[in-house]
């Protein structure tokens, strides 16, 4: 035993003389606290009696202890037991130097690390809670840590070649050394070797005890804990290992009762976690591994052990399982369990920390890809639905590709993601991380035409889209409007949509359109009529975005859509345009006038403007917005009116409901046209700016039309209105012939 720390009956209540020192602070502010920082517990060894040290820290590290979690890296309630070892390490420092050391302070110490272990071996992360205290304590001693650690024992447990329990009880003894096998397993084997020695020599005498004093000595946190390090022992020292499973075959036959209980979930701690009462193997396997903690993870031979006890304990406990141990089922659960802890631990620069405090993903990485290649991994990215699937953000979602690609060689494909899923939040948030990174990160593979959308945004813009490919994918937008009709999920994928609306608005416009007239030309019910309510609001917004002007904003690269969007589909060009002025139907002149323009400027720079005229002009029956266009083509020089509306009244070919040709149908929507707009005509402006400066309605094409309407042939003028078209928008009164229409609008 280290010089410092004087033996003492533990059983005794006294505590050592009290000696009086000014207080930094006040024990009742330690008390208040969840956790300690290494600052305030020097404050408290400082401040006042070393019995009332005792009491204040051990109700600090009760507090600390209660609160810890499994995924907590660096807390502060690991650096307080790591404290308490750093001052342990501290008094072997002293009389290696042959210098005193304080007693009254060492015995606090002491007191405080008993009440630790009494209260750490209570949870199921003991074991891990220890060895993280362990290496930060650790990485502040200087010299080799192993031997550090093993001096630490001796001077505790060691004595005369055999274990005493002199200042530590027997469980507080298996309940650290367990942990330090744990912390040493891999890399350090003499040390290994004498902690296995002195647990089973103290296992040995706990066995001679009568069976009710068993579930006194070891908790049943501590006995699954102490099963998994025995089972899983790998040392040259054979008597130690065979020792081992005598000794807990010895303790399972002398258990009675709660002991007994205890013992045997202990033995088979394991299987517990893997949950094999239910058919969710996989979310057992990630449940053990959550309460082993981050140190299974510390180097490749640790992971390796842990997984080769999860594949013995599967193999023994169901028949269905001897065959396909570690199947693809488990790997899609262990990959989104390693890359959502792991993820959280990352360095500020994206890199992961190799710190064995945290979840080391190079060595999940390293093993996955040396001992799962054999599994099929296009089976492993369908297994990935299954309940709790989330991804958390983006470093999460990076960790979890470059795990499947280290398994798979291969990037995830998506079309196993973008599927029909159970677990529709699960994969949404999937999808809002694919959306969120760029390219290299994660490519969706893309047809032709999807390739043609995507290339239609500015990749080097401040308002760049990240994943432009993504948003041209057919198979993920439906699969957006899928899950749009989720009432959970609307709001989410509505939110999704609006990113893409102010990122990337001309992939989104073009895809969409294709994506529809794709469906269509199926003929699949089902998939027309998905997320019919999204799509509606979707081309809402875009339609004005493109085919009306707005001074306030202006789409990047607007003329690239258009052109691309012409080259899916002219109708739907069309269509865009009559609906853009129809929208205007109340605004003033003016303003009708502007969305005209913005209209003749999208004919314009499609790849052949005479065609597009003829199309968007000609190639529609909404009458008044055909006239209203070419009046402003023809005051800006861009269009022969005359010509033009003498070719759409000869027009014969085809009739409606009211049996009249489209000729005549023409003629009666331009004399409508003129009787609501002849009153707000003006002269034509000469020079004028695109025709922004022009009239909606000039004299000059007013005079035209009067001018054709002279000589109309006398059959056309006889003809009479039926009566649905004087009731309708035309403005005609019934009964009336075409020639008495004209007079009227003319006179």
């Amino acid at each position: 035993m280290s010089e410092g720390i004087t033996p003492r009956n533990t059983t005794k209540t006294e505590h050592p003389n009290n000696r009086v020192v000014p207080k930094k602070k006040s024990l009742e502010d330690f008390q208040e606290n969840a956790s300690a920082t290494p600052v305030q517990v020097e404050a408290l060894l400082a401040s006042t009696s070393a019995h009332r040290q005792f009491e204040a820290y051990s109700t600090l590290v009760e507090k600390s202890v209660l609160s810890f979690k499994t995924n907590c890296s660096h807390t502060e309630q690991v650096k307080s037991l790591a404290q308490i070892f750093h001052s342990l390490f501290e008094g072997l420092h002293k009389r290696t130097q042959s210098k005193s050391s304080n007693i009254n302070e060492q015995e606090v110490i002491l007191q405080t690390l008993k009440h630790s272990l009494r209260v750490i071996s209570q949870a199921t992360f003991c074991a891990t809670f220890i060895c993280q205290s362990l290496d930060l304590a650790l990485a502040e001693t200087k010299g080799d840590k192993s031997l550090t650690l093993q001096h630490l024992v001796e001077s505790l447990i060691w004595k005369k070649n055999k274990v005493h329990f002199e200042f530590l009880s027997k469980s507080e003894v298996v309940t650290l050394v367990t942990a330090i096998c744990i912390w040493s397993n891999s890399n350090h084997y003499d040390l290994f070797d004498f902690g296995t020695n002195i647990l089973i020599e103290t296992l040995q005498q706990i066995l001679s005890q009568v069976s009710s004093e068993i579930s006194l000595e070891l908790t049943s946190s501590t006995l699954q804990t102490l099963s998994y390090l025995i089972t899983s022992i790998q040392t040259k020292n054979t008597r130690i290992e065979k020792l081992g499973f005598e000794v807990m075959r010895g303790i399972r036959n002398m258990s009675t009762g709660e002991a007994k209980d205890n013992l045997r979930n202990a033995a088979s701690g394991m299987a517990t976690r893997l949950s094999l009462a239910g058919p969710d193997v996989g979310s057992g396997v990630t449940n053990f591994l959550a309460d082993h903690g981050p140190s299974c993870t510390q180097n490749v031979k640790s992971l390796r052990d842990t997984l080769l006890e999860v594949s013995r304990t599967l193999s023994t406990l169901d028949g269905r399982h001897n065959d396909n141990v570690l199947n693809e089922d488990i790997m899609a659960r262990l990959i989104h369990f390693f890359s959502d802890c792991g993820s959280q631990s990352a360095l500020p620069d994206g890199r992961i920390s190799g710190n064995h405090a945290n979840w080391n993903l190079n060595v999940v990485s390293e093993v996955i890809s040396t001992d799962y290649s054999y599994l099929d991994w296009k089976l492993v990215s369908q297994r990935f639905d299954f309940p709790g699937f989330r991804i958390r953000d983006k470093q999460h979602f990076e960790s979890f590709l470059a795990l499947y690609h280290a398994g798979a060689q291969k990037q995830l494909p998506h079309l196993e993601i973008l599927g029909k899923w159970q677990n529709q939040g699960g994969q949404l948030s999937f999808i809002e991380n694919l959306l969120d990174v760029v390219p290299s990160v994660y490519s969706v593979a893309l047809d032709e035409s999807e390739s043609h959308d995507a290339a239609t945004s500015i990749i080097n813009s401040p308002s760049a889209c990240n994943n432009p490919q993504a948003w041209a994918s057919a198979d993920l937008l439906q699969c957006l409007l899928h899950l749009s009709d989720v009432p959970s999920l609307a709001k989410s994928v509505r939110d999704l949509f609006v990113k893409g609306l102010l990122t990337c608005p001309e992939v989104l416009l073009c895809a969409l359109v294709r994506l529809q007239l794709y469906v269509a030309q199926k003929g699949n019910i089902e998939n027309v009529n998905v997320g019919m309510q999204m799509k509606g609001e979707l081309m809402r917004e875009l339609i004005p975005m493109f085919f009306k002007p707005n001074p306030h904003h202006r789409v990047q690269n607007g003329p690239a859509a258009l052109r691309r969007l012409w080259s899916i589909s002219p109708n739907t060009v069309t269509a865009a345009c009559i609906e853009a002025w129809r929208s205007t139907s109340n605004d003033t002149p003016q303003a009708r006038l502007a969305t005209v323009v913005h209209v003749i400027s999208i004919i314009r720079l499609l790849p052949s403007p005479e065609t597009a005229t003829a199309t968007i002009l000609s190639g529609n029956k909404d009458y008044e917005f055909s006239i209203a266009v070419a009046f402003v083509m023809s005051d800006n020089d861009m269009l022969q009116l005359r010509p033009w509306i003498n070719e759409r009244i000869s027009l014969s070919d085809g009739t409606n409901s009211t049996g009249l040709n489209v000729g005549i149908m023409f003629l009666l929507g331009l004399i409508g046209y003129l009787g609501k707009t002849y009153s707000s005509a003006k002269p034509r402006i000469t020079n004028a700016n695109d025709g922004k400066n022009t009239p909606l309605v000039s004299l000059e094409n007013l005079a035209i039309c009067i001018q054709v309407f002279n000589n109309l042939d006398k059959k056309i003028l006889a003809q009479e209105i039926p009566h649905v078209i004087s009731t309708s928008n035309y403005n005609i009164p019934d009964g009336m012939t075409i020639q008495e229409s004209l007079k009227a609008v003319v006179d």
